[in-house]
């Protein structure tokens, strides 16, 4: 006869490993930023314009650096931007130039049992910060409005991700060590 006590260990056990989100399923963006020039803002900008590849740049502009995000497997396309304006917003730019969009494949885990590669796709965007000249012709051609709700909605989500990366090995240790004891029951006879 089984007893209450192992169906509950068992329930417990099923239950926690469904909370696991495994690593390579997990929705995640990566920024990062190379400087090529410094600049010192007392106030961020209120708004951060994006100009893709081949639109014209044909305004005034100093270069601060080389902006990449990596989203990971089905990373949402508008949260990636708002991840790109927040690395231009934190390093003083208001704009992000000669923006491109890629993909790439990289090699993830290995499964032995079916002799199989995981190959995980990432979106990368990838331009240029810069600090553009507001002039009165820019203004008129691009708008002035200010947009910063980028702001909170990437902080949450970076704060998210590391929350993520912190609970993930104790969830695993917790999973792990219910399975010990679950089998110690069964073992012992309970």
């Amino acid at each position: 006869m089984i007893s209450h006590k192992f169906v509950f260990l068992i329930l417990l056990q099923l239950g926690l490993n469904s909370c696991v989100t495994p690593r390579k399923y997990q929705v995640t963006t990566h920024a990062s930023f190379a400087p090529l020039s410094s600049m010192d803002c007392e106030v961020p900008p209120a708004q951060i314009h994006l100009f893709f590849e081949g639109e014209p740049t044909n305004f005034t502009y100093k270069k601060l650096g080389i902006i990449e995000i990596i989203g990971k497997r089905n990373a949402n396309l508008k949260d990636m931007l708002d991840h790109l304006r927040y690395e231009a917003w934190s390093h003083c730019a208001n704009g992000v130039i000669h923006i491109k969009k890629e993909y790439r494949a990289m090699e993830g885990d290995v499964d032995i049992d079916y002799e199989t590669v995981d190959i995980r796709n990432e979106t990368i965007y990838s331009g240029i910060a810069v600090n553009i000249e507001m002039t009165p012709e820019f203004y008129e051609k691009y708008g002035e409005e200010m947009n910063t709700e980028f702001i909170d909605k990437t902080e949450i989500r970076i704060s998210n991700n590391a929350e993520r990366k912190i609970l993930h090995p104790v969830a695993t240790l917790l999973i792990v060590t219910f399975g010990i004891l679950l089998l110690g029951g069964l073992l012992s006879g309970i």
